[in-house]
Protein backbone atom coordinates (compact mmCIF):
# COMPACT_ATOMS: atom_id res chain seq x y z
CA UNK A 1 0.00 0.00 0.00
CA UNK A 2 1.18 3.04 -0.72
CA UNK A 3 0.22 5.80 1.69
CA UNK A 4 -0.60 9.52 0.77
CA UNK A 5 -1.00 12.39 2.16
CA UNK A 6 -4.04 14.33 0.60
CA UNK A 7 -7.00 12.73 -1.74
CA UNK A 8 -9.00 14.14 -3.69
CA UNK A 9 -12.45 13.06 -4.93
CA UNK A 10 -14.29 15.77 -8.03
CA UNK A 11 -17.81 14.36 -9.25
CA UNK A 12 -17.03 15.70 -12.91
CA UNK A 13 -14.55 16.36 -15.14
CA UNK A 14 -14.60 20.10 -15.56
CA UNK A 15 -13.99 19.35 -11.51
CA UNK A 16 -10.86 17.32 -11.68
CA UNK A 17 -8.95 17.85 -14.88
CA UNK A 18 -7.26 21.26 -13.85
CA UNK A 19 -5.94 18.85 -11.17
CA UNK A 20 -5.21 16.37 -13.03
CA UNK A 21 -3.05 18.93 -15.14
CA UNK A 22 -1.33 20.03 -12.06
CA UNK A 23 0.43 17.02 -10.70
CA UNK A 24 3.83 15.71 -11.78
CA UNK A 25 4.91 11.95 -11.68
CA UNK A 26 1.53 11.06 -12.26
CA UNK A 27 0.49 7.00 -12.54
CA UNK A 28 -3.30 5.67 -12.92
CA UNK A 29 -4.66 2.69 -11.45
CA UNK A 30 -7.90 1.09 -12.20
CA UNK A 31 -10.25 -0.08 -9.72
CA UNK A 32 -14.00 -0.77 -11.16
CA UNK A 33 -15.09 1.27 -12.63
CA UNK A 34 -12.36 4.70 -11.20
CA UNK A 35 -9.34 5.67 -12.32
CA UNK A 36 -7.05 6.43 -9.56
CA UNK A 37 -4.28 9.35 -10.46
CA UNK A 38 -1.44 9.26 -7.94
CA UNK A 39 1.16 11.55 -7.92
CA UNK A 40 2.90 15.20 -6.54
CA UNK A 41 0.80 18.98 -5.99
CA UNK A 42 3.13 21.35 -4.45
CA UNK A 43 5.68 18.61 -3.43
CA UNK A 44 2.82 16.92 -1.56
CA UNK A 45 2.00 13.07 -2.44
CA UNK A 46 -2.12 13.28 -3.87
CA UNK A 47 -4.22 10.71 -5.11
CA UNK A 48 -7.13 11.91 -6.88
CA UNK A 49 -10.32 10.62 -8.16
CA UNK A 50 -13.27 12.18 -11.06
CA UNK A 51 -15.76 9.96 -8.96
CA UNK A 52 -19.23 10.43 -11.19
CA UNK A 53 -22.34 12.46 -9.87
CA UNK A 54 -23.93 10.99 -6.95
CA UNK A 55 -23.74 9.74 -3.32
CA UNK A 56 -23.11 5.85 -4.22
CA UNK A 57 -20.30 6.79 -6.74
CA UNK A 58 -18.79 9.29 -4.22
CA UNK A 59 -19.03 6.90 -0.88
CA UNK A 60 -17.91 3.98 -2.82
CA UNK A 61 -14.94 5.57 -4.60
CA UNK A 62 -13.96 7.31 -1.41
CA UNK A 63 -13.67 4.17 0.60
CA UNK A 64 -11.98 2.31 -1.99
CA UNK A 65 -9.21 5.45 -2.02
CA UNK A 66 -8.89 5.59 1.80
CA UNK A 67 -8.81 1.51 2.08
CA UNK A 68 -6.01 1.87 -0.84
CA UNK A 69 -3.76 4.79 -0.03
CA UNK A 70 -4.51 5.47 3.70
CA UNK A 71 -4.74 9.23 2.82
CA UNK A 72 -4.33 12.00 5.71
CA UNK A 73 -7.08 14.55 4.06
CA UNK A 74 -9.56 14.25 2.03
CA UNK A 75 -10.76 17.04 -0.20
CA UNK A 76 -13.92 16.70 -2.01
CA UNK A 77 -14.18 19.89 -4.30
CA UNK A 78 -16.77 20.34 -6.55
CA UNK A 79 -19.68 22.51 -7.51
CA UNK A 80 -23.32 23.49 -5.82
CA UNK A 81 -26.11 25.74 -5.67
CA UNK A 82 -26.33 27.92 -3.61
CA UNK A 83 -29.11 28.74 -0.70
CA UNK A 84 -27.48 31.23 1.49
CA UNK A 85 -28.72 34.94 0.19
CA UNK A 86 -25.38 36.44 0.36
CA UNK A 87 -24.03 34.09 -2.00
CA UNK A 88 -23.14 34.35 -5.84
CA UNK A 89 -21.80 32.73 -9.04
CA UNK A 90 -18.37 31.73 -8.08
CA UNK A 91 -18.27 32.81 -4.48
CA UNK A 92 -16.76 29.68 -1.98
CA UNK A 93 -18.64 27.85 0.68
CA UNK A 94 -16.34 25.28 3.28
CA UNK A 95 -18.00 22.77 4.94
CA UNK A 96 -18.40 23.86 8.64
CA UNK A 97 -20.85 20.65 8.76
CA UNK A 98 -22.49 18.36 6.28
CA UNK A 99 -25.87 17.09 6.07
CA UNK A 100 -27.98 14.51 3.75
CA UNK A 101 -31.08 16.24 3.19
CA UNK A 102 -32.97 12.99 1.34
CA UNK A 103 -32.73 11.27 4.64
CA UNK A 104 -35.70 10.59 6.90
CA UNK A 105 -36.29 8.02 9.35
CA UNK A 106 -37.81 10.57 11.95
CA UNK A 107 -40.17 8.49 12.84
CA UNK A 108 -38.46 6.45 14.80
CA UNK A 109 -36.92 9.33 16.60
CA UNK A 110 -33.80 10.06 14.59
CA UNK A 111 -33.41 13.54 13.70
CA UNK A 112 -33.85 15.15 9.92
CA UNK A 113 -30.98 13.88 7.56
CA UNK A 114 -29.52 11.54 10.53
CA UNK A 115 -28.14 7.83 9.06
CA UNK A 116 -29.29 5.56 12.04
CA UNK A 117 -26.59 4.53 13.80
CA UNK A 118 -24.69 7.83 12.06
CA UNK A 119 -24.30 11.48 13.63
CA UNK A 120 -27.03 14.33 11.90
CA UNK A 121 -24.10 15.69 10.43
CA UNK A 122 -20.64 15.40 9.95
CA UNK A 123 -18.23 18.43 10.79
CA UNK A 124 -15.14 19.17 8.34
CA UNK A 125 -12.08 19.17 10.01
CA UNK A 126 -11.01 22.26 11.77
CA UNK A 127 -7.16 22.64 10.55
CA UNK A 128 -8.31 22.19 7.15
CA UNK A 129 -11.46 24.67 7.37
CA UNK A 130 -9.00 27.17 9.34
CA UNK A 131 -6.49 26.80 6.43
CA UNK A 132 -8.91 27.27 3.84
CA UNK A 133 -10.53 30.44 5.52
CA UNK A 134 -7.06 31.89 5.40
CA UNK A 135 -6.69 31.29 1.71
CA UNK A 136 -7.34 34.29 -0.77
CA UNK A 137 -9.53 33.38 -4.56
CA UNK A 138 -7.26 34.62 -6.97
CA UNK A 139 -10.64 36.59 -8.35
CA UNK A 140 -10.90 39.31 -5.81
CA UNK A 141 -14.68 39.45 -6.24
CA UNK A 142 -15.13 35.78 -4.92
CA UNK A 143 -15.94 35.57 -1.24
CA UNK A 144 -15.28 32.67 1.08
CA UNK A 145 -17.56 31.23 3.70
CA UNK A 146 -18.12 28.36 5.97
CA UNK A 147 -21.47 26.90 6.38
CA UNK A 148 -23.37 23.76 6.17
CA UNK A 149 -23.80 21.93 2.78
CA UNK A 150 -26.86 19.64 2.29
CA UNK A 151 -26.36 16.67 -0.57
CA UNK A 152 -28.68 14.07 -1.94
CA UNK A 153 -29.64 12.67 -5.11
CA UNK A 154 -31.49 15.20 -6.97
CA UNK A 155 -31.06 18.52 -8.56
CA UNK A 156 -32.69 21.31 -6.27
CA UNK A 157 -34.60 23.40 -8.84
CA UNK A 158 -37.91 23.05 -8.12
CA UNK A 159 -40.13 25.02 -5.53
CA UNK A 160 -40.92 22.11 -3.25
CA UNK A 161 -38.00 20.76 -3.50
CA UNK A 162 -36.32 24.48 -1.91
CA UNK A 163 -39.31 24.90 0.13
CA UNK A 164 -38.62 21.17 1.85
CA UNK A 165 -34.90 21.90 2.52
CA UNK A 166 -35.14 26.04 3.13
CA UNK A 167 -38.05 24.09 6.07
CA UNK A 168 -36.18 21.54 7.19
CA UNK A 169 -32.33 22.89 7.06
CA UNK A 170 -32.10 26.26 7.77
CA UNK A 171 -28.97 26.93 7.91
CA UNK A 172 -27.97 25.35 4.57
CA UNK A 173 -25.75 27.55 2.60
CA UNK A 174 -25.10 25.35 -0.04
CA UNK A 175 -26.77 22.45 -1.99
CA UNK A 176 -25.09 19.69 -4.23
CA UNK A 177 -24.54 15.63 -4.57
CA UNK A 178 -21.49 14.26 -3.21
CA UNK A 179 -20.56 15.42 -0.31
CA UNK A 180 -22.36 13.65 2.39
CA UNK A 181 -21.66 10.81 1.18
CA UNK A 182 -17.75 11.35 1.10
CA UNK A 183 -17.99 12.62 4.65
CA UNK A 184 -19.66 10.07 6.28
CA UNK A 185 -17.37 7.27 4.61
CA UNK A 186 -14.46 9.54 6.05
CA UNK A 187 -16.71 9.21 9.39
CA UNK A 188 -16.66 5.92 8.89
CA UNK A 189 -12.81 5.41 8.35
CA UNK A 190 -11.82 8.41 10.57
CA UNK A 191 -10.03 10.58 7.94
CA UNK A 192 -10.11 14.00 8.47
CA UNK A 193 -11.57 15.95 5.52
CA UNK A 194 -13.25 19.31 3.91
CA UNK A 195 -15.65 20.09 1.21
CA UNK A 196 -14.54 22.92 -1.10
CA UNK A 197 -17.83 24.18 -3.05
CA UNK A 198 -18.06 27.13 -5.15
CA UNK A 199 -21.51 28.07 -6.50
CA UNK A 200 -22.17 27.37 -10.11
CA UNK A 201 -25.90 28.54 -10.24
CA UNK A 202 -28.33 30.03 -7.17
CA UNK A 203 -31.90 28.08 -6.34
CA UNK A 204 -34.86 29.92 -6.56
CA UNK A 205 -33.71 30.82 -10.25
CA UNK A 206 -35.78 29.58 -12.31
CA UNK A 207 -33.47 28.93 -14.81
CA UNK A 208 -30.54 27.50 -12.25
CA UNK A 209 -30.15 23.92 -14.35
CA UNK A 210 -28.97 26.68 -17.43
CA UNK A 211 -27.10 28.82 -14.68
CA UNK A 212 -25.23 25.41 -13.60
CA UNK A 213 -24.10 24.09 -17.20
CA UNK A 214 -23.16 28.32 -17.67
CA UNK A 215 -21.14 28.80 -14.61
CA UNK A 216 -19.77 25.68 -13.85
CA UNK A 217 -16.25 26.30 -15.93
CA UNK A 218 -15.99 29.66 -13.17
CA UNK A 219 -16.98 27.01 -10.50
CA UNK A 220 -14.41 24.52 -11.06
CA UNK A 221 -11.91 26.86 -11.28
CA UNK A 222 -12.50 29.06 -8.44
CA UNK A 223 -12.92 25.39 -6.00
CA UNK A 224 -9.35 24.21 -7.84
CA UNK A 225 -8.17 27.48 -6.83
CA UNK A 226 -8.80 27.02 -3.14
CA UNK A 227 -7.75 23.47 -3.16
CA UNK A 228 -4.38 24.09 -4.76
CA UNK A 229 -3.99 27.04 -1.88
CA UNK A 230 -4.50 24.47 0.57
CA UNK A 231 -2.34 21.90 -0.61
CA UNK A 232 0.29 24.42 -0.80
CA UNK A 233 -0.25 25.70 2.34
CA UNK A 234 -0.36 21.91 4.38
CA UNK A 235 3.21 21.73 2.27
CA UNK A 236 5.22 24.10 4.02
Amino acid sequence: MNKIKIGIIAAMEEEAAGLIQKMTKRTEEKIGAFTYHAGLIEGQSVCLLQCGIGKVNAAVGTAVMINKWSPSYILNTGSAGGFHSNLTIGDIVLSDEVVHHDVDVSVFGYESGQVPGMPVTYKGDRKLLSCALNQKSEDPTVHLISGVIASGDSFISKEDQISRIQTVFPQVAACEMEAAAVAQTCHLFGTAFLIIRSISDVVGDTDNHISFDEFLPIAARNSIDIVLKIIKTLSQ
